[in-house]
């Protein structure tokens, strides 16, 4: 069974001032590259990442040509998430699960991934806990790809289109899945601790 992975980058980032994903984590790579680093193993077999036209020129070229990588456009991000994830959601197969990662939490863990992976069944999707706190990504299955692609509703949120199915709560001991980066204090004070946690 093959994995896929949708990066939600066409947000505005108006409380940050700039795009989340152009973050750096390190001296080398932005939180964009260290999530799709995160991801590229064998089970993986296409990261989807959608972001808006003013972000396209950012993406750098080392991004935009790997083989498993593709770029697709939000014209019009004013939309919302839902509309995003629509977008990028058509690119899968609905006979393959799909991991929803937000740019602002550049972790993507082993552990989280791999467990994530061993608890995914059809109908349902999983959601990481720390501490029974829910966090991120989340895996879809193959049977809410489909409903999502014909789910003419882009108004609707999320959470909301998933009450109808089986949410699976996975603990972890990986407190980063919490992590969700609004702010430019919040990038200064906790990404830079919980970067620092070495939790593999």
């Amino acid at each position: 069974m093959s994995f896929g992975v949708l990066v939600l980058a066409a947000g505005f980032s108006q409380r940050m001032g700039k795009d989340k994903f152009l973050l750096k984590y390190n001296d080398n790579q932005t939180f964009l590259d260290k999530i799709i680093e995160s991801y590229d193993n064998e089970l993986i077999n296409k990261i989807v990442v959608v972001i808006n036209l003013n972000s396209e020129k950012h993406i750098s070229s080392k991004i935009s040509s790997k083989n498993k990588v593709k770029i697709v456009i939000n014209n019009q991000p004013e939309l919302g998430r839902f509309n995003s994830i629509k977008l990028g959601i058509q690119y899968f197969s609905s006979k393959q699960s799909v991991f929803l990662h937000n740019s602002d939490n550049p972790f993507a863990e082993k552990e989280v991934i791999n467990k994530l992976i061993e608890n995914n069944s059809e109908n349902s999707y999983c959601v990481p806990t720390f501490q029974n706190k829910g966090g991120h990504p989340i895996l879809i299955s193959g049977k809410i790809i489909f409903d999502l692609k014909n789910e003419k509703d882009i108004n609707i949120n999320l959470k909301d289109f998933l009450k109808s199915y089986n949410c699976k709560r996975i603990e972890v001991s990986c407190e980063k899945i919490l992590l969700n980066i609004n702010t430019e204090n919040e990038y200064l004070t906790e990404f830079e601790k919980w970067k620092n946690q070495n939790i593999k």
